[in-house]
């Protein structure tokens, strides 16, 4: 594998976190709408769950992101 290639392949997977990191951003989002709107829906416990987790996970993303960024340069 070149230095080229290795280059292209990290750049690639730089972008790769950072579309699942705004796409945890737009499911986010939707989630707390979703919580605004029916507070006293059934599922909203669950909703809440799946927030924490989406959270964590958007955590680890910006780690990974932060240094895919430091390796980089």
């Amino acid at each position: 594998m070149s230095v080229d290639d290795y280059e292209r392949e990290r750049a690639e997977n730089v972008r790769e976190l950072w579309n699942r990191f705004d796409h945890i951003n737009l499911m986010l989002l939707e989630l707390f709408n979703k919580l605004r709107e029916h507070e006293d829906a059934e599922n909203s416990n669950r909703w809440k769950e799946k927030i924490w987790e989406l959270k964590m996970e958007r955590i680890t993303l910006a780690k990974q992101i932060q240094e895919r960024y430091i390796k980089i340069r």
